[in-house]
């Protein structure tokens, strides 16, 4: 169509030349219309191709999940895939020719590729738009469920972990969703883990990084970490890396395997503050029996005997009951958490044995330099 425009402009002027040599106006005529064509027809494709993609986008997929309309997002993903596919089979290998004869860096063709209209890493865009989706869900659910449960009363420590709980319950139930929506490879539970770790995690921060939590909140927090861990070491087992993706540096933050680092270190800051509380709070229990003036008694043999120890060691077995109480309620861990209690409330034991000892010493240094 071009050509016949250049003839009839020809013949408009007269000109009745060989057809095939073109002048210098009308071969830049011919590259301004192609230019503009080739631009137009890339844009095109783009848009088309952005259309394509659009049951990803949001909250997108899974509300096609939910409402029986699966098909669109199993169409996206069908595209994205074959997109990737001609990414790699022709578009990679053809940018990489050109840079050859041109004499361009393979990796500057290769970038030139990634930021045109339709050389895009379809695959990491499709996961980037399933977490920012993801993020968004999460960041309302979690908002939506904390003031619901503030306004019925709850504390700020327990209406924070309900929200965080719903926000785990609502993206466990969106990835059963679109599961099978998708290629199996496509990581759904990695996506959904980290747009809630990277949420909750700047929520419940506050909690573990100041010590101001009381007991029983401090050993809630502790159970919601200990039963987080628990579950993504069964849903994202530790594993050897897959190879996801030819653009993994375009993925959005899928380095997750097995239990949270950061919620470990968590617990275990939230469990030596427990422990510290345990010991301080026993400390102070002994020391008030320690104080105590009370009358001394006799057993039916006249001797005179002391209700100290036992005192003593129903304090211990408070103690070791709400460990256990508590052990119940969080992840199983061998009777670790119990074992851990035990052991300082043995150390405080301890402590007041030998400062007894150092005591009864002394009244008897005292009694024999009295007697001598």
């Amino acid at each position: 169509s071009i050509e016949t425009d250049l003839a009839r402009s020809r013949e408009a002027s007269g000109d009745h030349g060989n057809k095939s040599d073109y002048g210098l106006e009308e071969l830049a005529a011919l590259s301004r219309t192609l230019s503009t064509r080739v631009a137009a027809v890339a844009e095109l494709v783009h848009d088309v191709f952005d259309a394509a993609r659009e049951p990803l986008d949001g909250d997108n997929a899974l509300e096609h999940a939910v409402n029986d309309e699966p098909h669109y997002v199993v169409a996206a993903a069908r595209v994205v895939e074959l997109h990737a596919r001609l990414r790699r089979t022709t578009l990679i290998p053809t940018a990489l020719e050109d840079a050859k004869r041109s004499g361009e860096a393979p990796q500057e063709a290769l970038e030139r590729l990634r930021h045109s209209l339709t050389g895009v890493p379809a695959r990491s865009d499709a996961l980037q738009r399933l977490f920012k989706g993801a993020r968004t869900r999460c960041i309302r659910v979690y908002a939506e469920t904390q003031m619901r449960l503030v306004d019925e009363g709850s504390s700020r420590v327990e209406a924070s972990l309900g929200a965080a709980s719903a926000c785990l319950d609502d993206l466990k139930s969106s990835h059963d969703k679109l599961k099978p929506c998708v290629p199996p490879r496509w990581p759904l539970v990695r996506i959904y883990r980290a747009a809630v770790e990277a949420h909750v995690t700047s929520q419940l921060q506050p909690f573990w990084s100041r010590d101001e939590l009381e007991v029983a909140e401090l050993m809630k927090v502790y159970e919601w970490l200990q039963a987080y861990n628990a579950l993504v070491d069964k849903i994202d087992p530790i594993c050897e890396e897959d190879n996801f993706s030819d653009d993994d540096d375009e993925l959005p933050p899928l380095t997750f395997r097995g239990p949270s680092s950061l919620f470990n270190e968590a617990a275990e800051k939230l469990m030596a503050q427990y422990l510290a509380r345990v010991g301080d709070q026993v400390e102070g229990w002994f020391g008030n029996i320690r104080a105590k003036k009370a009358a001394p008694r006799l057993d039916e043999h006249g001797r005179p005997v002391t209700t100290r120890p036992e005192d003593m060691f129903q304090i211990v077995q408070l103690q070791v009951s709400i460990a256990r109480e508590h052990a119940l309620k969080s992840a199983d861990d061998g009777g670790q958490h119990v074992a851990t209690v035990v052991l300082r409330c043995l150390e405080e034991l301890r402590g007041d044995a030998r400062r007894s000892v150092e005591r009864a010493s002394l009244c008897t240094d005292a009694v024999s330099t009295y007697v001598a």
